[in-house]
């Protein structure tokens, strides 16, 4: 669970998430979700995905984040199609499903740099869930 995420303030609580579980023929996944709840009325929709899925990251490596979880190498960054997208993904070792863990961020009014900053920002705050 991260302990800060791009729209709260000082001193502001993580709140709790959202939650979705899947399964198809792609394999198993996760996800907590945290909306912003000010998209409707001054900045653009944006919010954090922290999932688990069963299937591997295929995609070619990622730039490497010193962040690790779970014992894992370090996470491999990856930027979207759009500016205020980016995802990290890590493989966790000595887990028998859902080995890949994902955190995504998608912030339509945050530059590329500032977006991949705060994504590992978020990423350096997550925390066992309690």
């Amino acid at each position: 669970m991260p302990t800060y995420l791009p729209w709260l303030g000082a001193g502001e609580a993580v709140p709790a998430p959202g939650r979705d579980a899947r399964t198809d023929e792609g394999g198993s996944s996760a996800v907590l979700d945290w909306r912003n709840p000010h998209w409707q009325t001054d900045i653009p929709p944006y919010y954090v995905q922290l999932g688990s899925h069963t299937e591997p990251n295929l995609a070619a490596p990622g730039d490497p984040v010193a962040v690790t979880i779970e014992g894992s190498d370090p996470g491999e960054l990856y930027e979207g199609k759009t500016p205020g997208e980016v995802s990290i993904y890590w493989a966790v070792p000595n887990r028998t499903s859902c080995s890949t863990v994902a955190l995504e961020l998608v912030a339509p009014d945050m530059t590329r740099s500032r977006a991949r900053t705060e994504t590992v920002r978020i990423a350096a705050s997550l925390r066992p869930a309690p």
